[in-house]
């Protein structure tokens, strides 16, 4: 039976700053194609046609053309696997470092003094009141705090500073070199993603504040943008909390069908009749309540008929409790028993809706149907237009669109994996996932990108094929993967066994052992999976994925973030 201790864990983290420097793996040195030197030939001449742009004082064409090359140098070295110190691209990007840095100098030179005159420094830029609201109206879609795009969360200042899968978002006074202005300047990969992009005033803004410091003017890095901006911006406001005798509460009373009724018109960058619900802040800043005072008070006449358009304008209308709740919460004096007055109501809500049994507790039957509902809408959010088949086990749920045989194969596989793996554990409950882990297959890399990119917020690289998703309560417990078909394990390519049993694998680690880092659960369930002979030929791609990944963790502690994932993580955690 395996066991972790807190000494086998520190003494493993100890040794991955040397691990993430000395990995070594034999390989043929790297010998491009026709077709591969001919694409870094035309890539190099692109590259070289930048100077041109900068001598005739093109800066902003420039900037976009070092930010293309880059990234066609980038797509180069993960399509053809050349070594990042090869002598051709190393030629190419020390000329593109000389171009970064001659058009740096060219701009600095040509920008010249601002409008003051000669020595006038330009206008200073608030992160909190110019910065922030911007990447609050723009941004937060993607890369909010649940699931954020490609691990980069803008939420806060503190997550800014983390950055995201790629590396850092900022370089200090340099945003020519900065990760944040080459992916929303102009280039095939723009953001914000399938919104109109930013104008060049705000670019301008994010650069200028990038300049003079990347510097935050916050009190706490942690506070979100959209609080911090609003808290620098807009007027402060008063509010007024219980004494004790008021007999309705704001949070448990009139939170709850504000959001159901309100909010959903009345949030976001452009709410409905510029009248924010989203916290009880923009209430008050909204002078739409008097305390004490019913008929003064717009919000109440308006929800109470007594002033024309009639809210809500849905078809949802107020309850008689909810209209006396309403009306007796005003007449009290409005009071506020939420805490930070800054708090969405959502969240106020939920924090104190009833709390339902945790899924632990129900009985199994109830367990099993959670699984197999939540399994449904999963896949649903993935391809909405596409009726799975579906398969119960004793261990499993089966949802995916291969066929009925082929998913009965699958259902094979994982009943002989999770066998092994609880011989391996010395684990014999019998059926082990009563409550039935779900097993998401799909098809093609294109289901599978789709249930990345609805369900996890991510995009993939073309060689993942499976991971798997566990919340902290196991209401979710899914093994998620593509059926790659592959029977016999290459060189290049694990089988379809492989892949299954190292997921499983993950699986029962996470529920064996809850709280393990997402590295030490997969390196350990490929360890698992290698136990099988016949995939000792994929071993040598693995340590070459382990070497190439060593690059992206600088520091042991890196290995504990969550975009640690992918097949460069599950390279680097098997060989950990």
């Amino acid at each position: 039976m395996y066991k972790l201790n807190s000494g086998l864990l520190l003494f493993v983290l100890a040794t991955l700053a040397w691990v993430t420097t000395n990995i070594v793996v034999a390989q043929e040195p790297f010998r491009p194609t026709r077709d591969q030197a001919q694409k870094l030939v035309e890539i190099r001449k692109s590259a070289s046609e930048i100077t041109s742009l900068i001598r005739k004082k093109d800066y902003e064409e420039a900037g976009k053309a070092i930010t293309a090359a880059e990234e066609s140098l980038d797509a180069y070295i993960t399509e053809t696997g050349a070594p990042e110190d090869h002598k051709s691209i190393a030629q190419v990007r020390a000329m593109l470092a000389q171009q970064k840095q001659l058009l740096d100098k060219r701009a600095a030179m040509a920008a010249g003094p601002g409008e003051g005159g000669a020595n006038a420094a330009p206008a200073a830029i608030s992160f909190a009141k110019d910065v922030a609201p911007i990447i609050s109206e723009n941004c937060l879609g993607c890369h909010g705090a649940n699931g954020p795009r490609a691990n980069l969360n803008l939420t806060n200042f503190a997550a800014w500073k983390q950055g995201g899968t790629s590396g850092p978002l900022l370089t200090i006074g340099n945003p020519n070199q900065s990760r944040i202005i080459a992916r929303i300047s102009a280039g095939p990969n723009q953001m914000p993603r399938n919104q109109p992009p930013l104008d060049a005033a705000e670019i301008k803004t994010i650069a200028d504040w990038i300049t003079q410091g990347a510097k935050y003017d916050g009190a706490d890095e942690s506070t979100n943008l959209t609080t911090l901006y609003k808290d620098a911006t807009l007027p402060k406001v008063e509010v007024a909390t219980p004494t004790g005798n008021e007999t309705v509460s704001f949070s448990k009373d009139i939170a709850p069908f504000f959001v159901e009724m309100c909010v959903r018109c009345h949030s976001g960058a452009t709410p409905d009749s510029n009248f924010s619900m989203e916290t009880f802040a923009d209430i008050l800043r909204g002078d739409v309540l008097i305390p004490g005072k019913l008929e003064e008070s717009r919000l109440f006449r308006l929800t109470g008929g007594l002033e024309n358009p009639r809210m809500p304008q849905s078809q949802a209308r107020l309850t008689r409790k909810n209209y006396e709740d309403l009306k007796k919460w005003i007449q009290e004096g409005i009071k506020y028993d939420g805490g930070d007055p800054n708090m969405k109501l959502a969240d106020l809500a939920a924090a104190n809706a009833p709390r339902a049994t945790p899924f632990r507790e129900l009985p199994i039957a109830e367990q099993q149907a959670t699984r197999i509902t939540r399994a449904q809408a999963l896949w649903k959010q993935s391809l909405p237009n596409e009726t799975p088949i579906e398969l119960k086990t004793d261990n499993f749920f089966l949802i995916g669109n291969v066929s009925a045989a082929r998913l009965s194969e699958i259902a094979d596989i994982a009943a002989q994996a999770q066998k092994e793996i609880q011989s391996i554990f010395g684990v014999n409950e019998t059926p082990y996932w009563k409550d039935r882990l779900g097993i998401i297959v799909f098809k093609d890399h294109f289901g599978y990108s789709e249930f990345n990119v609805t369900v996890q917020r991510r995009d993939i690289p073309a060689d993942m094929y499976g991971h798997t998703r566990m919340s902290e309560d196991f209401t979710d417990a899914f093994v998620v993967m593509q059926d790659t078909g592959v029977s016999i394990p290459t060189a290049n390519e694990p089988s379809t066994k492989f892949l299954i049993t190292r997921l499983i694998a993950e699986a029962f680690v996470d529920r064996q052992y809850p709280g393990l880092p997402e590295w030490l659960k997969q390196g350990t369930g490929t360890v698992i999976a290698f136990r099988d002979p016949e995939m000792a030929i994929f071993k040598p791609t693995m340590y070459q994925r382990a070497q190439a990944a060593s690059s992206l963790f600088a520091r042991p502690s890196d290995l504990l973030r969550e975009n640690a994932t992918g097949p460069a993580g599950v390279a680097l955690g098997y060989v950990m």
